[in-house]
C-alpha cells in the first residue's frame, strides 16, 4: 500500500460486527451493522499512514448457498467496484460468505441492480 488511493480488501471476522439488522429494501433483503475495528484509511498530512475507522456502519450481503463454489464467490465479488466494498466475511453458524460494503442509500440500489443485471 503505497498510495492513498490503494484499495484495501480483507477478511473479516464476523464477530466484528455488532447490531446486525435486517432491512427490507422493496423485497430485497439487506443488512447493515456496525464494524467495531473498521476499515483500514489512509491519515496523516501526507496521507503517509494507515489507521482503523472504528465503528463503521457497514453494509451486508449474504451470498446464500455461497459454499457451492469459488466461482460464485469471485463473481459475486466482480459485480461490485472495488471502492464500494472494504472485505469478506463468514458466517460461523451457516458457513455462507458475506460481502462487506460501504453502507450508503446508494448502494442499497447497487445491490438490487448488480442482482438483476447478473
Amino acid at each position: 500500500m503505497n498510495n492513498h488511493k490503494d484499495v484495501v480488501f480483507e477478511w473479516i471476522p464476523y464477530d466484528q460486527f455488532d447490531e446486525i439488522e435486517e432491512i427490507d429494501n422493496d423485497g430485497l433483503t439487506v443488512y447493515y451493522a456496525i464494524w467495531k475495528n473498521g476499515p483500514l484509511c489512509y491519515v496523516g498530512w501526507n496521507f503517509d499512514r494507515y489507521t482503523r475507522d472504528s465503528s463503521k456502519m457497514v453494509g451486508l450481503k449474504y451470498l446464500y448457498n455461497s459454499l457451492n463454489s469459488v466461482d460464485s464467490l469471485i463473481n459475486e465479488v466482480k459485480k461490485y467496484s472495488t471502492y464500494d466494498m472494504y472485505g469478506i466475511s463468514q458466517n460461523p453458524d451457516t458457513n455462507n460468505y458475506i460481502l462487506v460494503l460501504v453502507w450508503t442509500r446508494i448502494n442499497k440500489n447497487k445491490i438490487e441492480y448488480a442482482e438483476d443485471w447478473w
